[in-house]
């Protein structure tokens, strides 16, 4: 009779402690308002399907370059107009992204912990940083639009080679940009998390 009992009694002690250990982490942990965290987890998804898309992007920019230098202009023309339609899809999650970090941002002093606080300011900064190279982004790919129309109707279609070759390095500075500002945001709230602990 006893050995029958003690499993379930031997679980049900594990799961007291374990409840226990929650309680007493979650008193020593420091809490953030509910916004600030939905805000968060919001913006992670969108900057997830960003991400996705200007690593695509970056292929399909490497396809243009190549059907521009091959000659094929038209073919360069489609994919760029391809891509334009993409890229405004993704610049209105970008606006959507703006948001969730504006959310976060008015959240920030409801933080109790200052050094957390002052993490946290750097990161939606950051963040917001990055936003406007995305929307630079977009602005370049417009222009290479403007320039590949340009040279596929021109008689002289290599008078536009250096046009192109430009918007395209500053296309690529862009994503380089971008990347770089994500992981200095991944870093900063890395911190803000260890501060919050």
């Amino acid at each position: 009779m006893f050995r029958k009992w003690i499993l379930p009694f031997l679980g049900a002690i594990t799961i007291v402690f374990i409840v226990i250990g929650f309680v007493f982490a979650a008193q020593n942990k420091v809490t953030v308002p509910i916004s600030f965290a939905e805000a968060r987890i919001n913006g992670a998804v969108i900057s997830d399907s960003l991400n996705n898309f200007f690593q695509e992007s970056s292929e399909r920019l490497r396809k243009i370059e190549e059907k521009d230098k091959a000659g094929k202009y038209d073919d360069a023309l489609d994919l760029t107009t391809q891509e334009f339609i993409k890229l405004q899809e993704a610049r209105l999650k970008t606006i959507d992204l703006l948001g969730e970090l504006t959310t976060m941002a008015a959240e920030i002093p409801n933080i109790p912990l200052h050094s957390a606080q002052s993490i946290g300011m750097q990161a939606i900064a950051t963040k917001i940083s990055l936003v406007d190279r995305l929307l630079n982004y977009h602005e370049k790919i417009r222009q290479l639009l403007d320039v590949l129309e340009n040279k596929f109707l021109s008689d002289d279609p290599a008078s536009f080679d250096t046009k192109t070759t430009e918007v395209i390095k500053a296309i690529n500075d862009d994503i380089f940009a971008i990347n770089e500002l994500n992981r200095k945001y991944q870093r900063l709230m890395t911190e803000f998390d260890e501060k919050l602990q």
